[in-house]
């Protein structure tokens, strides 16, 4: 596949097909490297960048796609093919508010595209609107009705609206003619039951249990086997009794043995297959449990009584999560890490198993009254779920609730759409809940309007601090969520924080946990990390904490998801080793251990070295680098050493490059693993300082925040030294300083500014000095530099300046370097004069009509004089 310019257009389009043909057969691993070779030509083509991306959202690489899009959309900002992509990579990896805002965009920009209708569809589906939902689906439907991920969009929301069950199985039967995914096979498989079409049904799960694409829908498909086994055989039995009691119904009976037998027949084929009917007794929802295994041996008298012994009963044995106290506090001790969670149980089993034994003890009664509300506050993916379940069963175990079930919901459950709902729907969670544990996931969402506002939230609240009240001692809440804004939730809502009695934080895996858990995870799909993929892993991880909301378990999943996929790219079907087959290595997590900044550094050398001056600051870069490469090496070698802060001072006049080497440092700090993102968020006072007490403060850490993972470029910093002792100024320099050292390893600061300004600002706040490591100073451009500039500038648009016209300019700015000033322009004098001469040289053209291509492009000296 040879190509000379994939700038031009049908070239591109030929490349386009062929990538198309090797993504078609699946030849995904072909597709990428062909790319990345394109891409190393053509760096600043977002085609290129939007096919690499396309081909890792088919193999289901969404990080790598979304990071591959981020790029197409630099080059290509209101191109509504990118941005309805990037909003799908986003649903997958759930963050659906970026998914959101990207879908919005590019359907805003094209009603017809389908990427960014469906992904709409997804969210409102996902939010519980179900009517704009269905207004997506149809309206991708009517653009498309063979589209796979239309119809079954349309199918979700047949589903979610409750329409007629034929209905719903006819559409989800059209999906299949198009398609497939996860879980559509199990929506067959219900909706066929639900239909009593048992035979179609069984035929389903045969087929989901021998090809077993996903254990998860497989164990689904055994669980409808044993209802639809244990409905024939129940039906079977009352038929018998029937019989019994009567002359008998032939007719009756010839049709019922019919259709028993061929489902009989299904069931015995299924069980061929490994299947026992005790396997399937056991796989069999909780209403039925304890009806024994062989039914057929049973008469009717003995499964009318297995019947009636189930009636009423909500929770069995089977559905806990642990058969006894000991086996439920033995699970939780087996958790990863969570120290700290861990003991604040065992103190309240310990509360408990005392109040119990001092009752027993003294004859008296026990605190009936006493209520457990718990709050879990932390990121994502440290346990919060799993330790609510384990409390459920405790929590039976010890007498304190009747089931201990465990009901979950977030605010798209119980918050409605109109006034009245949200009662409704809050009280129903709560009554499934009666007995058990109300879980509500990002509890603080309730409260997103904040005080006094008329969000539907608040309704929530109050019917649940009602009935926590009320029912204090008949069920148990658990609020979870972000530790900050469960806070802010319990300081709104002093009602609510006067009910919850226990405060349990979730804090972040340390690093050796998260590789025991991945291990863990990795076990269960036969995989074991060598001890270079464990390190790999480990790199993987520290650049992923640079998120504020770091999701923890659920981050080291996708990394170790992401390695899989990447080792099934690179061997596909070839003949390897048993071993390599199961072991994760640094090659599968995309990691070079290697520390290869100065390889990395030689690609973005030129960048640096192509601007023009600056000799002082390129060393002072290749310097940085340098410091960063022994740090390495000591820790290669065990030699302790310090991490050094990478936060910078930029001196000098403005239209020296300031700007521009700081989005290089970010560029190469992000090539050697040092930043995760490497982008530069630029700043001015304005953006950091408020026009009131207490808005500076958050105005200036949400920019912060904005910057993790990259570069915060402060452009005149030292105007927040502001010129009065109440300028809110000093403000944003406090909460810089302290988000410096915080959040150390999570961005680089660099503050830009004339030198004297700067010198004060840094006399000014010790704080900061010490927090900054390297400053650098940006010296003006002599004549000769800014004639460089201006030579460059005329190539990038191909003019050509005559001898004469040479002389003349090279004169301006010796002239303009002799007379300089503190307010020196440099590189934007160079270029504020360039635009002038072009404009000169465009009225004497026009007006000599002049058509010679040559001429057209020339600068003369009449041009440049005046």
């Amino acid at each position: 596949m040879e190509f000379t310019n994939l700038h031009d257009r049908s070239q591109f389009y030929r490349f386009q097909n062929e990538i198309q043909q090797y993504n078609n057969n699946c030849l995904y691993s072909k597709s990428t490297t062909i790319l990345r070779e394109a891409i190393k030509c053509f760096t600043d083509h977002p085609g290129l960048h939007y096919l690499l991306a396309l081909t890792y959202y088919n193999c289901k690489e969404y990080l790598k796609a979304t990071d591959c899009l981020k790029t197409a959309i630099y080059y290509d900002e209101n191109n509504n093919k990118y941005l309805g992509l990037i909003g799908c990579c986003f649903f997958e990896i759930n963050d659906f508010e970026s998914a959101y805002n990207y879908a919005k965009k590019a359907y805003e920009l094209d009603n017809y595209n389908l990427n960014a209708i469906i992904t709409l569809g997804k969210i409102e589906l996902y939010r519980h609107n179900y009517e704009e939902a269905m207004q997506y689906a149809s309206l991708a439907v009517d653009i498309d009705e063979e589209n796979f991920q239309a119809i079954r969009l349309l199918s979700r929301c047949y589903i979610a609206r409750g329409e007629d069950e034929s209905e719903v199985l006819e559409i989800l039967n059209k999906a299949r003619e198009l398609g497939n995914d996860n879980e559509l096979d199990f929506d067959i498989i219900k909706y066929l039951y639900i239909n009593g079409e048992y035979f179609e049904c069984l035929k389903e799960c045969k087929r989901c249990i021998i090809e077993n694409t996903d254990s998860y829908i497989s164990q689904k498909a055994t669980k409808y086997v044993s209802k639809i086994y244990e409905k024939v055989m129940l039906s079977k039995a009352r038929l018998n009794q029937e019989q019994e009691l009567s002359s008998g119904n032939d007719d009756k009976s010839e049709e019922y043995l019919i259709n028993e037998s061929k489902v009989k027949s299904s069931i015995d084929d299924i069980m061929d297959m490994g299947l026992k009917n005790e396997d399937l007794v056991k796989s069999n929802d909780a209403d039925n449990n304890e009806n024994i295994s062989n039914v057929e041996e049973v008469n009717s008298k003995e499964i009318s009584q297995a019947i009636d012994s189930n009636k009423g009963k909500i929770k069995s044995e089977d559905d806990r999560n642990s058969s006894s106290l000991e086996e439920a506090l033995e699970k939780l001790e087996a958790l990863i890490g969570l120290d700290n969670v861990k003991n604040e149980i065992k103190r309240i089993v310990q509360l408990i198993k005392y109040e119990n034994n001092r009752a027993n003890v003294l004859g008296i009664e026990k605190n009936i009254n006493q209520c457990y509300h718990f709050a879990f506050l932390g990121n994502p993916g440290t346990g919060k779920t799993t330790v609510a379940r384990l409390i459920g069963d405790i929590f039976y175990y010890l007498g304190i609730l009747e089931k201990g079930q465990l009901i979950e919901v977030d605010r798209s459950t119980i918050v409605g759409r109109y006034i009245g709902e949200t009662a409704k729907l809050t009280k129903k969670a709560i009554d499934k809940a009666m007995g058990g544990i109300l879980f509500i996931d990002e509890a603080y969402s309730l409260a997103k309007g904040g005080e006094g506002s008329n969000d539907y939230g608040a309704e929530a609240i109050e019917v649940l601090i009602k009935a926590m009240e009320d029912n204090r001692d008949k069920f148990t809440v658990i609020l979870a969520g972000y530790t900050k804004e469960m806070r802010s939730l319990m300081k709104l809502n002093p009602g609510l924080k006067s009910r919850i009695n226990l405060d349990i934080e979730f804090e972040d895996y340390k690093d050796f946990e998260l590789v025991e858990i991945a291990k863990s995870m990795a076990n269960e799909d036969y995989y074991k990390l060598d001890e270079e993929g464990e390190k790999a892993f480990l790199e993987k991880i520290k650049i992923e904490k640079v998120d504020e909301n770091f999701a923890n378990a659920r981050v080291a999943r996708n990394i170790l998801e992401s390695a899989i996929r990447e080792k099934a790219f690179r061997i596909g079907d070839s003949e390897v080793s048993k071993e390599e087959l199961v072991t994760l290595t640094s090659e599968d997590f995309g990691i070079d251990l290697e520390f290869n900044a100065r390889d990395k550094m030689i690609e973005l050398q030129d960048e640096l070295d192509n601007l023009v001056g600056l000799k002082d600051v390129k060393n002072i870069v290749k310097g940085i680098v340098n410091t960063l490469e022994l740090q390495h090496r000591k820790k290669e070698m065990g030699i302790e050493s310090q991490d050094i802060s990478l936060n910078m001072i930029f001196t000098g006049n403005p239209g020296t490059g300031k700007t521009t080497v700081a989005r290089i440092i970010g560029k190469i700090l992000k090539a050697i693993g040092v930043l995760k993102k490497g982008h530069m968020v630029e700043v001015t006072r304005s953006d950091l300082v408020g026009e009131y007490v207490g808005q500076t403060a958050p105005k200036t850490l949400n920019k912060i925040k904005e910057a993790y993972g990259g570069i915060l470029f402060i452009d005149e910093a030292y105007s927040l030294n502001g010129t009065t002792g109440n300028d809110f100024g000093k403000e944003a320099i406090a909460t810089l300083i302290k988000e410096m050292e915080d959040s150390r390893d999570k961005l680089v600061v660099i503050m830009a500014g004339y030198t004297k300004e700067m010198k004060e600002l840094i006399n000014l706040n010790p704080g900061m000095e010490s927090r900054v490591k390297f400053t650098v100073e940006f010296s003006d451009y002599d004549a000769k530099e800014l004639m460089e500039i201006f030579d460059g500038l005329c190539k990038k648009e191909s003019y050509m300046l005559s001898e004469e016209a040479k002389i003349e300019v090279v004169a301006i700015f010796e002239k303009l370097y002799d007379n300089k000033d503190k307010n020196f322009g440099n590189g934007r004098l160079v270029r504020k004069y360039f635009e002038k001469i072009k404009m000169k040289q465009a009225d004497r053209v026009i007006k000599e009509d002049i058509r010679d291509k040559d001429e057209l492009l020339k600068i003369i000296l009449e041009d440049v004089k005046g």
